[in-house]
Order: structure tokens, then sequence, then C-alpha cells
């Protein structure tokens, strides 16, 4: 038959079935399955021995509230499957009865629940001593112990709250509180704490923390405390303390710094709307630049002594054959004099991390700035008369260097490089030949044994003791180069005992860093550990037991191929644990300590001469720097007078 008079036949017969109930079911369509389907659920309702048919989601759904509805009255009944939403406003019902009914047992509950329930009950215990404690949050169990590690954190929370608020950096804000602590005072905000100390009577220290202090350590400095702070005034706005010297005056809101001379005359102060500033462990401090005010300093920098209307950056690079205008070079000396209205101060940052300073480049001659990415902003406010006094203060605090050996005021012969030792000794012939004053010859690289330290080349130099004694005769001073970098190789002495003994910096996992240079892949010692810089320097009795004077320390940025060995390498800091990112910037200063204490223990009555491409400020106690890899040509040789 034709589709459509299948389909009447269809329904005439699904007619019938529902006068005749034994009928078997013929198929129906969908639609009118569930028109059908619901008719039955209809009647399940009145005759309850009916067994159900399937009922469609929301239907089930009705059904099952309204059998939860009579369990309410009838405690027997089995409970059906509910819905989340309705099992909560149950199980809520549920509590709120247990509390009446001691015996009823507990239905699961929502974690937050549980906590109000948990928190009611250890009310309850305080009261009734006899009760069992219920279990409490681990957190419950900690609120005591926490309170101390939670004061310490209140002035990091506090200036992490406008980073919280949206801000896109944290200024101070009000000061809370001030106090004395030693002969100092410690100044209190919500942002962070500021420490004033005295280090003579032209020197106060302003170090600025949130949190706990770190330990107070310094590669730099090695003046003492010395001098007390005396407030001399305070009113609603300001407070007023002095070193007889010189003054610094507290605004209360916001905190600000300003240091005043005797005669009451502004030296240096912060900028009235910045101040110190943060952005995230950023910290920096801006300043207000006076309309003549000039500066020089910074160490080794290329551009004109006056560095106002520009900005440098302090970590430690190497940088061949670099430009008139390269920053930053090879050495980091975070400390420059300002000069304005006939005044003369100092600034010196203590941060070994990388710094950078600007003298009013980019902000239209608003203010001057000084800062770090990390670590403390830690600096030392140095007053003088003079720019003379400025630096005598200086090195009051840092050092100063040791006397050098006579010899070394002559002229001094240095290239790359001199070999054989037959070479050498006929440029030191042409010399005394040519009757030209030389005092000094320099070797470089090429004299050790495939560029390992403390060897000598069998080919280039085989009797090194011999060579050296020659040129004494000649009255000639020799001095060599050293490299940080020790050759991984088996069997080479240094090498081997660095390893043994865990004296190289370290990846993290414990591995010996890895870095390529001229003797190819090698580790380096990690001169920031005590033991390591007593190690390096009794390895060089092979030099001072040869005949040598003088040890030109190179390389010790540390560079190697590539300039850019991993942050997270890692130091001893003399106890202090740290990455590269804090040690950076004093390697080669370390290094060279460790050189010039190691061949003062092995020769005490010489004066050697040690020289270091790399150092940080305080290095002058142990060596003086050289300019690196520039180039014999006139620009080149005035910029080095200038620095």
């Amino acid at each position: 038959m034709r589709p459509e008079e299948s389909r009447h036949k269809e329904k005439g017969k699904r007619k019938k079935e529902k006068v005749t109930s034994g009928a078997s079911a013929q198929p129906v369509r969908p639609e009118e399955s569930r028109h059908k389907e619901k008719g039955k659920r209809k009647k399940e309702k009145v005759t309850s021995g009916a067994s159900a048919q399937p009922v469609r989601p929301e239907e089930s759904r009705h059904k099952e509230k309204g059998k939860r509805k009579k369990e309410k009255v009838t405690s027997g009944a089995s409970a059906q499957p509910v819905r989340p939403e309705e099992s909560r406003h149950k199980e809520k019902g549920k509590r709120k009865k247990e509390k009446v009914t001691s015996g009823a047992s507990a239905q699961p509950v929502r974690p937050e629940e549980s906590r109000h329930k948990e928190k009611g009950k250890r009310r309850k215990e305080k009261v009734t001593s006899g009760a069992s404690a219920q279990p409490m949050r681990p957190e419950g169990k900690r609120g005591y112990m926490m309170k101390p590690i939670v004061t310490g954190l209140l002035m990091l929370l506090g200036s992490l709250s406008g980073f919280a608020q949206g801000n896109l950096s944290v200024q101070f804000g009000g000061l809370k509180k001030s106090t004395t602590e030693g002969d100092g005072v410690v100044l209190t905000t919500r942002e962070a704490q500021v420490r004033l100390s005295v280090y003579g009577p032209e020197i106060i220290r302003v170090r600025v923390t949130q949190g706990k202090p770190a330990p107070d350590f310094s590669y730099a400095v090695v003046g003492k405390p010395d001098g007390k702070l005396t407030k001399l005034s305070e009113n609603e706005q300001e407070i007023v303390y002095s070193t007889g010297r010189i003054s610094v005056t507290v605004n209360k809101s916001p905190l600000r710094l300003r240091f005043t001379d005797s005669a009451g005359r502004v030296i240096s102060e912060d900028d009235l709307v910045l101040g110190i500033s943060w952005m995230g462990t950023q910290v920096t401090s801006y300043r207000k630049l006076f309309p003549d005010e000039r500066f020089i300093g910074l160490g080794e920098k290329t551009g004109g002594l006056n560095r106002r209307g520009n900005s440098y950056v302090h970590w430690n690079s190497d940088v061949p054959a670099y430009a008139l205008d390269k920053d930053p070079l090879y050495s980091s000396i975070p400390f420059f004099i300002g000069l304005h209205d006939r005044l003369t101060y100092g600034i010196f940052l203590d941060n070994s991390y990388k710094t950078f300073f600007d003298f009013g480049a980019s902000t239209n001659g608003r203010m001057s700035s000084f800062g770090a990415p990390d670590g403390e902003l830690n600096y030392y406010l140095i007053s003088g008369a003079t720019v003379a006094d400025v630096i005598r203060n200086y090195t009051a605090l840092t050092g100063r260097a040791k006397l050098p050996p006579l010899w070394s005021f002559g002229y001094q012969q240095c290239r790359w490089s001199y070999y054989p030792d037959k070479e050498l000794l006929t440029i030191a012939k042409t010399f005394r030949d040519k009757q030209i004053p030389i005092d000094v010859l320099y070797l470089d690289i090429h004299y050790m044994d495939q560029y390992k330290i403390f060897t000598f080349s069998p080919e280039n130099y085989p009797n090194p003791k011999e060579t050296i004694a020659e040129l004494k005769k000649m009255g000639f001073r020799v001095v060599v180069i050293i490299d940080p970098g020790l050759k991984v190789e088996s069997g080479y002495q240094a090498y081997e005992e660095g390893v043994r003994n865990n004296y190289f910096v370290k990846y993290p996992d414990g591995t010996d860093y890895t870095g390529s240079v001229w003797p190819g892949p090698s580790h380096f010692p990690d001169f920031t550990n005590p033991v390591v810089r007593e190690w390096w320097g009794k390895l060089f009795k092979v030099y001072t037991d040869t005949g040598i004077d003088g040890y030109w320390n190179d390389m010790n940025e540390p560079a190697v191929w590539g300039q850019n060995i991993p942050d997270l390498v890692q130091f001893d800091f003399d106890g202090h644990k740290t990455t590269m990112r804090q040690a950076h910037n004093v390697y080669g200063m370390q290094m060279v300590r460790s050189t010039y204490e190691g061949v003062r223990k092995l020769n005490p009555d010489k004066r050697p001469l040690t020289i270091t491409r790399a150092t940080y400020a305080g290095g002058q106690r142990y060596s003086t720097i050289w300019t690196g890899d520039n180039a014999s040509y006139d620009d080149h040789m005035l910029l080095g007078v200038r620095r």
C-alpha cells in the first residue's frame, strides 16, 4: 500500500490498543509514544502498585520532588535521587535538626558549611571543658604559630596592596612611627622601613627594606658605624636629625628625606612626588634635580666628564674594541658626585645587582634617579666641602688602595701577544738597544699550555724560570695574564682539585656550570667562597717560584662565549647563598682579591702588581683596573685618560 494509507492504518490500530489492554503494542511515532507515556504516568499517581514507565527527565525531577516532600512526613520512606541543588537544601535541613537531636547521624555537607559547623563546635568547646575537640581545618591549627610570620609580612603586604588596587607602582606613604636603633633611627611606613645611621660626621647611610631586613653584608664597605644621629626638632610635618655636620629632615606625609649642610643649605633631597618607588622588586630613588647641577663619577664610563643628560647601567660586560659611547663596560662603581650652588656631595649605592642611574636624561630636567631591579635600596649620602673631601670620605667607607711597587710607575709594554720566548727576549733587547725607558713586559695567554692557567707552554716557554731570570738581568719585571676559567680536562691538576672539592659555581641541581672560553669548555671557581679564595691563592706558587712579579686578571666579568651565563647559577656569597644576578658584578673583584691575598701570603715582603679588568666598588683595596680591550688610536687614548 501507499505510505499514507499505512500511517492511517497504524493510527487506527493504536486507538484500538487504548481499549484493549492485552493487545500487543504496534510501533508508534515518537510524538504519540510520548503522549501515551504521559497518560500512563498520570495513572501511576493514582494506582500506587503500578510499575513505573520511563519518563522524561523534566517529569522525573517533578516526581522526585514530590517524593522528597513526602519523605519529610513519612520518616521510614527511602530517599529518591535528587538534584544537587535540592540535596544541599535537604542536607541543610538535616544539619539544623542535628543541633536539636544529638543522636542523629550527620549528612554530608558542603566544605563551606562544614567550616561554619566546626567553628561553632570549637566555640562550644571553650565553654564545655569535657567535650572532645572536633577536627579543625589545618589553618586553624596553625593560627597562633603563624602570627610572628604574619607580623613580619605586614609591611610587604602593605606595599603589595598598591598593586592589588591596580596601581602600577608604589611610593612611600605617611610615617607611622619613628624609633631609635642603636645610634640610628628607624622610620616605619606601611610600605617599608628606612634605617638611618651615621658612618662619620659627613656620611649618613639610608637603608630601605621591605619586610625583615636581609643580613647586613657588603663586599664594598669596610667602614663601621661611627657617630650618633641626634634629633634636633619635631612637629606635625617633619622631624630633623643631625650628625653635627649634616642634617636629614624627614617629611612625615608622605615620607621624604632632605639633606642639608650645617648652614641649612639643601645638598640633596627626594623628589616630592615620587620619592622612593617600587615596581615589583625594582626599587628606585627619584631625586630633585637642581638647575645648575652637574654629575661626575660612576667609575669606568665612556662619554664626557659631566654625566648630566645621560643614563648609565652597571653590569660588568666583555666589550672588545668598544665604541666611544658604549655602556656598560667592564666594571661597576655605583658612586657619583653631584655639584650645584657651590655645594658638593656624593652618593654610593651599595647594591651589586644590575644598577641604573639617570641624570635627567629623559625627564626634561625634572629629576634624577638611581635604583636596581632587585635587592635593597642601600645608599650612603656623603658630604664634603670639595670633590677631594667627598672622595676622601668615600674611600674611608670602602677602603683605600695599597701602595703599588715602585717599578710599576715606569713604562709598561703590553700587547696580544709575545711568543715564543725568543721573541720576548728580542723585544727586551731592542728597547735597551734603543735606550727607550721601560720597566715591565706582559705575557698574554700564549705563555700557557693550551690556555690552561697555572701552566707554561712546553713549545713557547719551555724554560720559563731561565727566561724570567734573563729579563731581570736587563732590569725588566714580568706580568702574566690570569683567566678564571679552568679547562675541563682529566689530569689537569687545578681542574681536578676544583672538582674534587666542589670549588666551582654550580647549577641548582649541584652540577658544575660549564662555559666556553679560551681553553674550551671550562669551569669557574666560586671566588665568593672564602675556602675557594684560599685555594686559588696557593696555586700562585708556580708563578712566584718562577720569578713573576705581577698578575693581570682578565675575563673576570665573568666572560664566556655567548655572554649570557644563566642567572640561576649559584654562589656561596660568603655564606649568604645567592645567584648570578647578585654575584655577577662582584665576581671580578673577588677573583683579584683571591689573587692579591694569595700572592701576599706567598711573598709577604713584596708588594705585587695586581690589575683587573672587572671589579666593583671597594676593589681598589686589591687592585687597579685596566681599560679592557681598547684599540691603539687617539680617541681611545683620550678616553683612557678621562676615565
